[in-house]
């Protein structure tokens, strides 16, 4: 996962639905490679598919465990390189925390 920077809160007092007028916002940092999706092992001959796939369940597992749940889930939300083989979930604008429902 990207690095957790700090976060904030901004502000909309012009919006109509009360839940719209705060929006908390993250700052993460900047994670570069290819979606897991649209990579096939044989682009990245230095990583193992296995410990790819453990890897990503692991992810999953650390984030559900922490209360954040997403919609869906898709190798569209990793990004991995030959450089750090390690996968990287990103894209956290579509998950909630399961503590407030």
């Amino acid at each position: 996962m990207a690095k957790f920077l700090g976060h904030f809160t901004v502000n909309f007092a012009d919006r109509e639905l009360e839940e719209d007028k705060t929006v908390k916002i993250l700052m993460l940092s900047i994670l570069h490679g290819k979606s897991l999706e649209n990579t096939p092992a044989s682009k990245l001959p230095t990583v193992d598919p296995k410990s790819v796939r453990e890897q990503v369940l692991e992810i999953l597992n650390i984030t559900y465990h922490h209360d954040i749940f997403f919609p869906q889930i898709s190798l569209r939300k990793f990004l991995i390189s030959e450089e750090d083989p390690v996968p990287k979930l990103f894209g956290f604008s579509v998950s909630y925390d399961a503590k407030e429902y």
